[in-house]
């Protein structure tokens, strides 16, 4: 891939920070990946190789308007000799750039919006006049960018609703954290619990209300208990506490350590204090496991994460103040909501923030597309994109190939994202790649299969992404069904065909039949009750750029991802039995300890989801929980570990009476464990209680 000069124009200031860090980390993670930056803010020399720095500053400071004309041209002069490829505009008060670079022929021009400025204006109240100027300043970086770059889901719909700009001209890239994320929970030892927020006092009326309801809250739980600290984190003049538990650090350099103190970490903001999208701190706290007792609007553009399972949802003062109370008190609860949030924290990275930023750019039509994808101009984008993931699997890879270069329906381009192979799976794929220009072969670290197929997802260029695996196959026709049914539809979609099981000696094999989607009352039962594999499912490309699978996950993140789609996007079940899952050794792994309990873990945060849940029924989502629990209870008896399996089994009975009447190998497994007919005894007092 060839390397860009990128011309970034934003606000960081000489500490390397400012409005935002946002602009900063992106930069220098196009650096990392080889790209020359020329960075025009308020900052000067050199930052991290191929990054340079020049202030604009000079356009303000003139003594004189023939020093600030010579400074501006001086400035022109710099950028033109630069050359750059593009023009990344970062932030309302650099608008000026978007117009500036018409001066740059055929420049591409991506506005970075992080919010909308004028949807924030009327929020807090600006006088008509402010609002008008705003929003013509904002029409304008939007109106003439050839991209727009927002945070998040609602700013994009804002920005094209306000401004009428195309959806496919807007783009989402959230932001992120420099933080490595810890590699295991750490618990602290405070004599006090210690409450954390960090509220930089800084312009952001966001903040200012933020602060203002953490220290109602703080005043209210101190009247509770005395013994639990507030902690604030940020610099800038602050108000006088309304209680005694109340500390101001100011700005702190060990910011890092400074979280690891904390016993949960707070988000106060109520829902006036509207914010673009995915605030910066959050992402650090989920980085660094900390459980997280937020506002619905604190957790803005968070919509992977979950309430309730990922971080505590508290609307309103008396529930961050029982919140509080609550946690400080059950630290066995404290603890999971840390594992959980650390679980999210490893999507929050801006190298991945860098990487999506230049898959946008490569979207771009004329110069940009010219350099990045050189060995392919002039060639349309194909109607299909197939990710393939693979990691040590050369034996079956050319197999897996072969079965996708025999199919009838030939428009399509084939990704294979080799996740850290150790065997020769490299050298096999580039030798199919020589002979077939639509393979394309991309390896990285070892970082599991989720993120090898969202790598994949960034890369493809089809109309429909459709997934296999790299030990499964296709028969000759699965492509040509499914373009069938694709070209009639009317929105974004998601498609499957049926699925058959084969096993390694290539005799047995087996048609999975599928519920019939009449049977349940949404799209999203449906594909829970039954969780296509990866091989038979063709998505829209347009709604993977904004659903893709859950890193975190390792078992059953494609059920996850089906789930989500659907949500919000119809699914079409397609006729045919035309994927092949091969059943053999290396892939029947989900039966470990380790598997169950994840696997636990993701239906129970599926059915947490709000968007997922809205769409359950009450049946359904009981008899959901009711089979997770049959697993749970069959895990502690397989594993011998007789304390869990009594007690969930008791949970079980008085949640599910009617359970042991419709499972013989339940009744058989409760009466003979110890006590088993004093438990008999229990049930049918419980079956007399409720009928």
């Amino acid at each position: 891939m060839s390397k860009l000069r990128i011309l970034i124009v934003s606000n960081i200031k000489e500490n390397g920070y400012g409005e935002s860090t946002r602009p900063m980390f992106i930069g220098d993670g196009l650096s990392d990946i080889g790209h020359e930056i020329l960075h025009v803010c308020d900052k000067s020399g050199k930052g991290k190789s191929r990054v340079a720095f020049m202030s604009k500053d000079s356009l303000e400071s003139g003594i004189s308007i023939l020093d600030r004309a010579f400074n501006f041209a001086w400035l022109f002069v710099r950028v033109r000799l630069f050359k750059p490829d593009v023009i990344y505009v970062h932030q309302l008060n650099n608008w000026m750039w978007v117009r500036l670079s018409r001066a740059l022929p055929k420049v591409p021009r991506v506005y970075d919006a992080h919010t909308s400025v004028f949807y924030e204006h009327q929020n807090f109240g600006a006088d008509e006049e402010g609002q008008q100027i705003t929003f013509d300043r904002e029409k304008s970086a939007v109106i003439e960018s050839d991209l727009v770059i927002t945070v998040s889901s609602e700013t994009s719909k804002i920005l094209s609703e306000i401004y009428n700009k195309p959806e496919s001209k807007l783009h989402i890239v959230k932001n992120a954290t420099q933080i490595i994320p810890i590699r295991k929970i750490l618990s602290p030892k405070n004599e006090r619990f210690i409450c954390t927020s960090v509220l930089p006092i800084d312009g952001f009326p966001s903040n200012d209300m933020a602060l203002e309801m953490l220290l109602d809250i703080a005043a209210e739980v101190e009247s509770e208990d005395s013994s639990i600290l507030f902690v604030v984190i940020g610099g800038g003049t602050k108000p006088l506490p309304k209680s005694g538990n109340v500390l101001y650090t100011g700005f702190i350099e060990d910011f890092e350590d400074e979280i690891l103190k904390s016993d949960i970490c707070l988000a106060t903001y109520p829902d006036g204090a509207v914010c673009g999208g995915v605030r910066n701190k959050i992402c650090d706290f989920l980085a660094l496991g900390q459980a997280i007792v937020s506002t619905p609007e604190g957790m803005r553009g968070f919509d992977d994460c979950h309430p309730q399972v990922d971080y505590f949802k508290a609307i309103n003062q008396a529930e961050f103040v029982s919140a509080i109370l609550h946690l400080s008190k059950n630290r066995e609860e404290l603890e999971q909501f840390r594992i959980n949030a650390l679980s999210r924290g490893n999507t929050y990275q801006w190298s991945e923030r860098a990487k999506e930023v230049e898959s946008i750019f490569q979207s771009l039509n004329g110069v940009v597309a010219d350099l990045l994808s050189s060995d392919q101009n002039n060639v349309a984008e194909p109607f299909f994109s197939i990710i393939t993931p693979t990691y040590n699997r050369a034996s079956f890879l050319g197999e897996m190939i072969v079965s996708v270069q025999a199919q009838t329906f030939s428009d399509y381009e084939h990704i294979i994202v080799d996740d850290g192979s150790e065997d020769n799976s490299e050298g096999l794929v580039k030798e199919y790649a020589n002979e077939d220009q639509r393979i394309i072969y991309i390896k990285q670290q070892n970082k599991g299969r989720s993120i090898a197929r969202n790598v994949g997802i960034t890369a493809a260029r089809g109309r429909f992404i459709c997934f296999l695996d790299s030990d499964d196959l296709w028969l000759p026709d699965h492509l040509g069904t499914l373009r069938k049914a694709a070209v009639s539809l009317k929105q974004d979609t998601m498609l499957h065909t049926g699925l058959i099981w084969f096993y390694e000696n290539g005799i047995k094999e087996h048609k999975v039949k599928y519920s019939d989607r009449n049977k349940f009352n949404s799209d999203v039962e449906y594909v829970i009750a039954n969780q296509f594999a990866p091989d038979s499912v063709c998505v829209s490309r347009k709604i993977l750029y904004k659903y893709q699978f859950n890193p975190a996950l390792f078992i059953n993140e494609d059920v996850e991802l089906w789930a989500r789609i659907t949500s919000e996007f119809p699914v079409l079940p397609v006729s045919g039995y035309t994927a092949k899952l091969r059943v053999h050794s290396g892939n029947t792994d989900k039966q470990s300890r380790d598997s169950i309990l994840h696997l636990i873990y993701v239906f129970s945060s599926l059915l947490n989801n709000p968007l997922v849940n809205e769409k359950l029924s009450v049946n359904f989502i009981r008899n959901k929980q009711r089979g997770l629990k049959e697993l749970l209870i069959r895990h502690y008896q397989s594993t011998g570990q007789r304390t869990q399996l009594i007690r969930e089994l008791l949970f079980f009975l008085i949640q599910f009476p009617e359970a042991p009447r419709n499972s013989a190998k339940l009744v058989t497994l409760i009466y003979n464990l110890p006590g088993g007919s004093l438990l008999k005894s229990l049930i049918t007092s419980i079956k007399s209680l409720k009928g």
